[in-house]
This record gives C-alpha cells, structure tokens and sequence, in this order.
C-alpha cells in the first residue's frame, strides 16, 4: 500500500549514511549539512554542493537530503525528491549496473530487517549525469501499491558521490523518467577549493 513504499523510500534515504564519506585516504570530511559537503584534500580545502532549481534542500539527523519547493503549490503534480551521501570510491568501484545500485539499497540493516516486498525493478539501467557527475539510474515499482513508481539513481566524481530518489503516486516510470530528466537539467553542482590554512578562521 502506500505506507509501505513511502516506507522504503524513507528507507533508501538512511540505506548508507554510515559508510558515506569513505573517501580515498587524502581526503577526509570535515562537514556536511542539506546537499552541501566540505572536504579535506591534502593542503586543499574543496566544497561541493548539488542545486535544484525552484527546490530547496535540507537534511536531517541521519543525513537524508529532501529537496523541497519554497512553496507547497509549487510541487503539485511534481515527484518528492531526496537522496544521501555515497561513497565515491565503493561506486567508482562497482560495476555501476541495476544490481551495484541495489546492493547500495540492501546494504543498511534497517532496510532488510523491514518485512515489507521489495521494489521491483522496472526498466534496464540507463545513463545519468548533472554537471561534470555521471552515473547510473534504475526506475522501481513496488508490489503492494501498484499506482506508485520510482527512479533511484547514483552519480559520483572522483570526491563526492550522491544517491538521489524521485518517487510520484499515480504516474508511471516511463513518465516519471520524462520527469526527471527536465529536474536533472535544471540541476547544478557548484564547487569552490582553498587553501587548508583557512581552517583556522572555522569555529
């Protein structure tokens, strides 16, 4: 029903966090707050964050990234958008297919603990990217709320990789995707480098 796949959304949302910010050994996560993050490369500090067009992001405790319209009305008739932090180097390690995706899923005890039937997946895996990030994305159905459908997708650079969800009642994947893709082209990564010396002006 419609509780049980908003469940597993939420779910996806918490999958990873714990293993998020596992980063080649030179750079090391100093903070990370909505869908911003700031590293520690070397002598180097770099910053990076995802925008949304018309969406605002916020995060909460666990790291869940929700990118919500300023105003309510705005996102009628729109899919809820949300992801978390990834690590970057498990994905640019993986095959990067439907089942490296899903593995990213099942990996969090909450999720496979839950008794409830898990997504299906839809449609064969397809290309992805927002700015200078690429990746790979999967559309899920969910068999006990059949007018429901999602598209889970994860994009990564050499630092910094993202799992982003998208998830509208009574639409279909093939429609979603369309969806999707005009919110992918109103996207935008923004990012900005220093010198580490400037830590000291951090409180």
């Amino acid at each position: 029903m419609r509780f049980a796949a908003a469940a597993i959304i939420s779910l996806i949302s918490v999958a990873v966090f714990s293993g998020a910010f596992a980063q080649e050994a030179e750079c090391s996560v100093i903070s990370a707050h909505d869908a911003s993050m700031l590293q520690r490369c070397g002598d180097r500090l770099s910053s990076f964050s995802l925008e949304l067009i018309e969406r605002e992001a916020t995060s909460d405790f666990h790291g869940r990234i929700a990118f919500n319209c300023p105003i309510e009305p705005m996102c009628e008739g729109e899919p809820t958008v949300g992801g978390f932090f990834v690590s970057s180097a498990t994905w640019q390690k993986s095959a990067k297919d439907e089942q490296s995706i899903l593995e990213t899923l099942r990996s969090a005890p909450a999720f496979a603990a839950l008794p409830l039937p898990l997504p299906t997946v839809t449609c064969p895996p397809f290309d992805v990217s927002i700015g200078d990030m690429t990746g790979r994305g999967i559309c899920l159905s969910f068999p006990e709320d059949a007018k429901a459908a999602a598209i889970v997708m994860v994009v990564a650079d050499g630092n910094v990789g993202i799992l982003l969800h998208f998830y509208q009642q009574d639409n279909s994947a093939n429609r979603l995707r369309g969806k999707v893709d005009e919110l992918l082209s109103q996207s935008r990564v923004v990012r900005a480098a220093g010198d580490a010396g400037l830590m000291r002006w951090i409180r």
